[in-house]
């Protein structure tokens, strides 16, 4: 069976939030494949997103505020 791969995207201007929301997370599923993806840019973060879905990865959740 193969693993699932996830990520867990956060949208954020202010990069302090995301970062510390990642390392709560981190601690939490660290026994999961989840990718934490964090971005200060809207349109970088969309790019990426689009790169994610490319490797096949499913976005598990995404925390925008911008």
């Amino acid at each position: 069976m193969s693993e699932m791969k996830c990520a867990f995207v956060r949208v954020y201007d202010d990069p302090y939030i995301p970062q510390m929301l990642g390392f709560q997370f981190s601690k939490i599923t660290d026994q999961f494949n989840i990718l934490f993806e964090y971005f200060t840019d809207h349109d970088l973060a969309f790019d990426n997103i689009d790169l994610l879905i490319n490797e096949k990865r499913n976005i598990v959740f995404a925390i925008v505020d911008y």
